[in-house]
């Protein structure tokens, strides 16, 4: 499942349209050039957002090719144009015009249905995914969100049996973590009242950089809370913390451990001028 395949574009071509109940503006994405945050306040972000047991952060190294589904065509463009942009200002590569989609979000009827029509009809589609993803893909809600993480060699290509490191550093590894692509399905009921920006900057955060919303019920202020009703209003859109997030994962070194890589973040999210 190296890209999103046919059988999960059928199966959102199959699913009823959801309506959308507001046409509200595009917020802005928030990064102003406000004071840069200390490293320890940058790193408990990173902590309460991130995954540090996985080995290592994995992120894209393929151009980023969004698709939206289950919209009208409008909205669809809309979501998509505002993934591209959160896309470039992280610095995160994008695909030419016409790409094969290795992003794409599906807002459904019925998320839970359209996730447990997917299992029974296209039950090969999740083969290849972690059991992180798994659990992600499969677990009961109105979100459901995973990625296909591929184990590369430390120049970024796929690994073989004939690969060999050349790497001198002691402190990374010889390979690094590749997202190959993304899902994210929404079930229309929870999006109806969000606007394009709020969907958009939450999905990116989702899939470019494989961050969850805050656990335990921890108060934290990312667009991660935006489909949690007991964390009150949700952001307008992505936050600077979670801008800054994004843009210092694409900016480190892929080989390194999960530990360092989300200190470094934590170093760039921290340093003036981000």
């Amino acid at each position: 499942m190296r890209f999103i395949t046919p059988a999960l574009l059928l199966a959102a071509s199959l699913a009823a349209p959801a309506a959308w109940a507001q046409d509200k503006p595009d917020a802005a994405i928030t990064v102003t050039g406000k004071q840069q945050p200390p490293v320890k306040q940058a790193e408990r972000f990173v902590r309460q957002l991130v995954a540090l047991d996985t080995g290592q952060l994995a992120r894209f190294l393929e151009p980023v090719c969004p698709l939206v589904l289950g919209v009208p065509a409008a909205k669809a463009d809309a979501i998509a144009d505002r993934l591209r942009r959160d896309a470039e200002g992280a610095k995160v590569r994008l695909g030419a015009a016409g790409c094969e989609p290795n992003l794409v979000l599906v807002i459904a009827a019925d998320a839970d249905g359209f996730i447990a029509m997917m299992r029974k009809r296209h039950s090969t589609f999740f083969d290849d995914l972690q059991d992180v993803d798994l659990r992600d893909a499969f677990a009961k809600g109105p979100v459901h969100a995973w990625r296909l993480i591929e184990e590369r060699d430390e120049d970024g290509a796929p690994k073989t049996a004939l690969s060999d490191s050349h790497s001198s550093s002691v402190f990374g590894q010889p390979t690094q973590a590749a997202t190959v692509n993304a899902v994210v399905v929404l079930d229309k009921r929870v999006v109806l009242d969000k606007t394009i920006a709020q969907i958009a900057d939450y999905v990116v955060m989702r899939t470019l950089a494989g961050a969850h919303p805050p656990r335990d019920g921890a108060a934290v202020n990312t667009i991660l809370t935006l489909f949690d009703p007991q964390a009150g209003a949700p952001p307008r859109a992505m936050t600077e913390m979670d801008a800054r997030l994004l843009a210092g994962l694409y900016a480190i070194e892929g080989t390194g451990y999960a530990t360092g890589q989300a200190h470094q973040i934590s170093r760039a999210m921290a340093k003036p001028g981000n």
